[in-house]
Formats: C-alpha cells, structure tokens, sequence
C-alpha cells in the first residue's frame, strides 16, 4: 500500500557490481519533507555519495525519481535523474518528460538508485515490480534508438519505458545525456557519462499498478480547469513549440551568436519557429497527461538530411547549434539534432564546444593540424556536423572537446579560456546576457551550473528596471524557487508557467490528503536549494564559483538591439551578494548558514557515507 496518495510507498535499490535490487519502504516523513523527483534525489545523494568519490566511480549514485504527480492526470508528467556530475564534480540533476515517470510509477516505485559497475554491459528490466538484470553486450555501441528498439523486441514489452545512452556515454563524455523515445532527453551534467561508467546501457520500466490519490473526484475537477485554461492559452508553445521564441530571443538582443560574440543573428528568420513549421514540422508530441504538445516531430522529405522523423529541434537546439555556431538552415540543425540524439549528446553543450572550437579556429588558436583537416570557420556545416561525430566517438580533435569546455579550454590555452563560456564547468545555455545582470547572476548560481531551467525570467531581458542589482537578485531567487518546485511534483515548468502554480498546490493536496499551498512548496523547493547548495561546497566549490566569464564584463556586445552592452564588475558583485543576503548564505564563502543546514537535518562539514 503507499504512503500516502500520489506515491506507491516503494524505492527500489540495484547494486549492478552484485546484480542485486532491494525494495525499500519510502517513508512517509521523508517524502513530506522533500515531496519527490530531485528533492529525494538531493537527500540520498548528499547522505550517500561525498567528496572522496569521483563522478565516474562506482560509488556514485544514479538516481531516477518521480515526483507524487507524476503519471497523474495533472498535465506534463516529468521526473528528475540526480547524479554527481562528471562535468562539474558537482551536484547534478535533470528532468526528463515522455513517459518514462509514469512507467517507473506504473511499475511499483517512487525511485530506482543504482549504484556499483557491472563487469560487463548490462540493462534492467522492472516489470510490475519484478527486477532483471539482462546482458547488454549486444547492444554496446549502438545508437540511442536502436538500443531501445532492440530491448523492447527481446523483453517483448512494447509498452516499456526505456532510458538508454549511446555511443557517447559509453564513452565518457562529460556532457552525455539519457535518452528515452528518441527524442526526449535527461540532457545536462553528463548523467549519460555515469550510466556509461556502470556499464549500464538502459534501464526499461512498465506496470499495470494505478495511482491512488487520496480525493480522486476533487483532484479530477481541478485537473480538468487546469487543462482547459492551457488548451485556450495561446502561450504555451502549441503551434510553434519552443521555436517560437527564437524570434522574440533575437528581437531582445539575447540569442547567442557565434559563441556569445552578440546576441542578434542576420539569419534568424530562417532558423525560426515559424520557418520550421513552414518547413519540416510533420506533427506533435507531448508528454504523459499533458495537452499542450509543445514538441516538435519533424520530417525531411529530400536533399542530403533527409529524415523520417526527428523530435525537434527545440529553441535551446536552435540557439546552439544554430545561431552560435553561424548555420542558418533549419534542416541542418535538424540533422545536427538527430545526430546528437542517436549518438546520446547534450545539444546545449554540444553546441556551446563546437561555437568555442569554431572562434578558436577563427583567431588561428587551433589550425587544421589541431583539428584534423576541418575547416571550422562559423557557418561550415560539414565541418560541424563532422566534429560532432568526432565528438561523439572521441576521435582527433573531438577527444579534447569531449571534456567540456572548461578542460577543452585548459588543454588548448592561448587565452581561450576567456571565451569558453561557462559556470562551474557547465556550458552556457541559449541565452547571451551582457544587457541582463539577472540571467548573468541566474548562470552564475545555479547549483548544476550555468542554466536556464533554475532561473528564467523574461523581465531580465524585456525590462531594463528589472536589472538594477538589488531587484535582479530578487527576481532570481523567486525563480530559482518556483521553478525548481516543479521538479519536486513531477511536472513540467513549461506547463506550470501557463496557469497559476496554486493548481498544483491544490493537485498535491487533494492527491496525497495534505493541506499543501503553495508557499509550503516553496519553502521546500528552497530547502532543497540550499541542501544542493551545501552539497557543492562540501565538494570544494567556493564564492568564486558563481561567477560568469571575462568577455562579459570586457567585451561589448558588438551589434544588435544590446549593441554597446555588458556587464559591470560592481553590480554583479552587488547582485550576488543581494542573492546570497536573500538566500540565507554566508556572504564571505557562501555557504548556507547553520540555521538553513539544521532545516535541513544536516550540520556544516558533516561527512558522508560511500
């Protein structure tokens, strides 16, 4: 029996080095504390996984948990893969949609933690609670979908949910991602490198158990006025999907451009949303329980990429491997999409390496002898999709950028670190923000790293007011709080940003009988904010961590609607302070004070198990 309502009351434990799974109770009081998805991850990663362990051991932990609205009728159903990140050293988390969550509900647990190496490639099948482990060598080295294909036809389940890596994450790519249908991905902080590290291929998940929720008839009513202010909500991406803001990104002066030298691309128009579904758009998908279908299936019917189907590309795709590394072909983005997801890598980091080794290629840092005969001048899209495949097998030159930027830059020197845009050693996403001090201090907090999906706002871009150091800080905070709580629930942001997030307040309560508003869901999502923070600095992160790279504050942005901008020293200073005044965080080392460390149930420098 869960629980409690909107949980099934089971974690299961896998040890791949012993092949064994052990089923554990979830306990009531843990899951009130931390309600689920990257709140249940950040709590057994800090207990279970400390500074002595490297992200590629096989102490590390990969942990797959759902939130309590996951695999409900609450619309988009999503659930967090926690990890520690080989890319950072740090904290590690992503969301993943499609229905991976609603399967490993489906199937009896809350979460699967998967910890140890086995000896020799291997995927595990839950079925209905049942636990196998499978031989995986015959799918070692195949792309992402032919792996899954190939283990839905040998464990004969075609309704199985499967999580696989490919190529790049059995090979260690510190940017690997996780893939499930194709198209939908756990994509940052390098989760597929840890997969890859245990010789773990895939993990497939089905079940027939349902969900029991503690008022079913009050939580359907509210599901049901939730769905019907999206579908009549013109926002919420349903036409263009997430494309649709490449126009408004460029108008703003904030697309990236051939790595964040401006912020304006002259060829946005034809790497548009609204290009691509004049295009290649063929159809839509969306995620378990959502109606909105903001993703993108697309079909090249002729020329040299033509495809059947690519989910995609989705505005973040577009800004890297688009607009930052000069291609202006939509089509060629779509391949570069299918290219990346097939081989199981991160499009934002993808992107984000292939726009820094094209400048370096530009200021004569690295010459054809560096990279292996490519001419990778901006805009050549042979050269680039060529280095992705490099990339992706580390071969030549992409054996260097398949360490992330951070290390690529370390290892090319010549003052290429000035430009190898990132924040703890995580790639920029699709945003340049020199004309934005709280997206700036947005990339610079973050506790994965520099990324959108913690703080996002568009005021930071649309109102210059909203940029003075003391608001920014606020604005980010509020961000970082309400975002994150979506993926304590479960859910989806893009969907929660669409109504009030006092829906899913309400959909929490009535499903697991608590009186949840949505300030206690906050205070959560903020604890848990801080216990990822203290996380980082038990790693050996400091104040000097949240930071942003030089051509910020030293180069202007040289044309487009920001033309003239960047960054001043001193408000970003003042930014971040205000961010850690706010934050609870001591402000000489940043570090959460005690008081948020015992809300935590934990102590300052307390030690961890392995």
């Amino acid at each position: 029996m869960p629980v409690v309502g909107g949980y099934k009351g089971r974690m299961l434990f896998v040890d791949l080095g012993k092949k064994k799974a052990v089923k554990k109770a979830l306990k009531k009081e843990f899951a009130r504390k931390f309600i689920g998805g990257r709140g249940f991850g950040a709590k057994i990663l800090y207990d279970n996984v400390g500074p002595r362990t490297d992200p590629l051991d096989p102490h590390n932990l990969l942990i797959m948990a759902t939130g309590p609205l996951t695999g409900t009728a609450a619309p988009g159903s999503k659930m967090s893969i926690i990890s520690k990140s080989p890319a950072t050293g740090g904290y590690a988390d992503s969301s993943i949609g499609g229905v991976l969550g609603p399967a490993m509900k489906f199937a009896e647990y809350d979460a699967i933690v998967v910890r140890g190496r086995s000896r020799t490639p291997t995927y595990i099948s839950v079925n209905d609670g049942a636990v196998e482990f499978r031989d995986a060598s015959g799918f070692w080295g195949k792309t992402c979908s032919e792996a899954e294909d190939g283990i839905k036809k040998e464990i004969g389940g075609t309704k199985a949910a499967v999580a696989t890596i490919g190529p790049a994450g059995e090979k260690l790519v510190v940017f690997a991602c996780i893939t499930h249908r194709g198209g939908r991905q756990a994509g940052r902080c390098g989760l597929g490198a840890v997969m890859g590290s245990k010789k773990l291929k895939a993990v497939a998940v089905e079940g027939d158990e349902k969900i029991e929720l503690a008022h079913s008839e009050a939580f359907i009513k509210t599901v049901k006025e939730a769905r019907r202010l999206l579908v009549g909500n013109p926002s919420a991406f349903q036409k263009y999907g997430t494309a649709e803001h490449v126009l408004v990104s460029n108008e703003l002066g904030s697309l990236p451009t051939k790595n964040y030298t401006t912020g304006a691309f002259e060829e946005a128009q034809a790497i548009s949303g609204e290009r691509m579904f004049e295009e290649i758009v063929a159809g839509s998908r969306g995620c378990f329980g959502c109606p909105v279908a903001c993703s993108k299936i697309s079909s090249i019917k002729d020329g040299p990429y033509k495809c059947d189907s690519v989910e995609g590309p989705e505005y973040e795709t577009i800004a890297m491997l688009g607009s930052n590394c000069g291609v202006g072909d939509i089509r060629t983005i779509a391949e570069a999409n299918l290219l990346c997801d097939e081989l199981g890598l991160d499009t934002i980091s993808t992107g984000n390496l292939v726009a820094f080794a094209m400048e370096c290629y530009e200021r004569g840092i690295v010459t054809k002898d560096d990279t292996g005969g490519l001419d990778l001048r901006f805009g050549n899209e042979e050269a680039y999709l060529t280095l992705i495949e490099r990339i992706g097998s580390r071969e030549g030159f992409g054996q260097t950028l398949a360490q992330g930027v951070k290390k690529a830059a370390q290892k090319i020197g010549k003052g290429s670190g000035r430009f190898a845009m990132h924040t703890k050693g995580l790639e920029w996403s699709g945003y340049e923000c020199r004309a934005a001090l709280g997206q700036a201090l947005a990339y610079a907090v973050v506790d994965r790293g520099a990324d959108h999906n913690r703080i996002w706002c568009t005021d930071f871009f649309t109102r210059p007011d909203k940029s003075s150091p003391r608001t920014a800080a606020e604005l980010a905070f509020k961000h970082q709080c309400s975002r994150s709580a979506c993926d304590l629930l479960g859910v989806c942001r893009f969907v929660s940003y669409q109504i009030s997030f006092d829906y899913y307040a309400q959909m929490l309560s009535e499903a697991t009988g608590w009186q949840t508003s949505t300030e206690d869901i906050m205070r959560t999502s903020e604890m848990v904010f801080n216990l990822t923070r203290a996380y980082n600095m038990r790693e050996g992160f400091t104040r000097k961590d949240d930071s942003v790279p030089d051509r910020c504050f030293d180069e202007p942005v040289p044309s487009g609607p920001t033309k003239g901008s960047r960054l001043s020293r001193n408000q970003f200073a003042q930014a971040l302070e205000r961010f850690y005044e706010i934050s609870g965080w001591d402000k000489a080392t940043g570090s959460p004070l005690r008081s948020k460390l015992k809300e935590m149930g934990i102590e300052r420098g307390s030690r961890t198990r392995r």
